[in-house]
């Protein structure tokens, strides 16, 4: 979509971005969500658990978000640990089910006991702690200012739901 704007346009939020970076501040606009509630295929309708949420955010956030995530993303590739797999690049749950099938094989070729224990984090997004959250990234990257437009990005946010054209208060 971005590259479609024109010079202008393009003008326009580059200096939106480079004041909101400056002012560790965005649009009150940014911060509503509209959810849209699917009902997935062949569910009961009168099931809640039958609806997938989907999230509309304003494109604008999203392009503002993904350029914070950019500056920051080099920092935190290197302080994670190498056994974290999930949404880093070049890397998928299917290199940590190798790692964990060499490490049972291992296991079994020494006649050591191997366990290993399975966590669902079904919802995990949803519960975060914002305030631990921001210390784990202000530990992570030395940058006060990103820590600053990240703590920006999590306040004060709001949401509405949608279904059948009402929407929720």
């Amino acid at each position: 979509m971005i590259q479609h704007f024109g010079p202008k346009t393009m003008s326009w939020v580059l200096n939106l971005f480079n004041n909101c970076v400056r002012t560790c501040r965005i649009p009150n606009g940014w911060r509503k969500t509209k959810v849209v509630a699917l009902l997935k295929p062949g569910k009961d309708p009168k099931v809640p658990k039958s609806y997938r949420p989907i999230s509309l955010l304003c494109i604008l956030y999203k392009l503002y978000e993904r350029m914070i995530m950019a500056r920051m993303s080099l920092t935190v590739e290197e302080n994670l640990t190498p056994d974290q797999a999930g949404f880093r690049p070049g890397r998928s749950t299917c290199g940590q089910l190798l790692n964990l099938t060499q490490y049972i094989e291992d296991g079994f070729e020494e006649k050591q006991i191997t366990g290993t224990v399975f966590v669902d984090l079904t919802a995990a997004y949803d519960t975060v702690n914002h305030k631990i959250l921001l210390l784990k990234v202000a530990k992570m990257i030395k940058n006060k200012k990103i820590v600053s437009i990240i703590q920006t990005l999590l306040e004060n946010r709001r949401f509405f739901v949608e279904m059948d054209r009402r929407q929720s208060r």
